[in-house]
């Protein structure tokens, strides 16, 4: 977790301080190429407000399990990013 301080003043004139959480790194998942699939964009503020929900499919016919990696970093090819989690899901 990051926070951001923005400046803001109020009605007479006096500066306040106005913190915002946000993400300091993306978050995304592992592709069935090994790229990084980001979910959460670096410096998103926290709650999230978004309305992009990506959809996933099975990699092949009749897969039974499939494998979640949750990566941390901006690189394109997950093998350079961190690994946070692994699971594994029936589908």
């Amino acid at each position: 977790e990051a926070l951001v301080a923005k400046p803001c003043y109020n009605t007479i004139g006096v500066q306040d301080l106005f913190l915002v959480e946000v993400t300091p790194f993306s978050l995304g998942i592992e592709d069935v190429n090994g790229d990084l699939c980001i979910i959460i964009t670096r410096n998103q503020t926290i709650p999230l407000r978004t309305k992009f929900y990506p959809i996933f499919t099975n990699a092949y016919a009749y897969q039974t399990t499939a494998t979640i990696r949750v990566f941390r970093g901006e690189h394109k090819l997950t093998k350079y990013n961190v690994n946070l989690i692994e699971s594994w899901i029936k589908i």
